[in-house]
């Protein structure tokens, strides 16, 4: 991952959450959501060195 494109995750990171606050959201799409946050949040704390941060629920 580049500078860029970690800039760019983090964005897409704050446009996930603003998303997942959203109360009309069917249990179908906050599961995806929720997957695809955390994906992207692994791939963040990997490229900041923090991937012992990461832990399974």
């Amino acid at each position: 991952m580049t500078e860029l494109q970690y800039q760019q995750a983090l964005a897409r990171l704050v446009k996930g959450a603003e998303y997942l606050e959203r109360t009309d959201l069917s249990p179908e799409q906050r599961e995806q959501a929720n997957q695809l946050y955390g994906e992207l949040t692994r791939e963040i704390l990997t490229y900041q060195g923090m991937e012992w941060v990461i832990y399974e629920r």
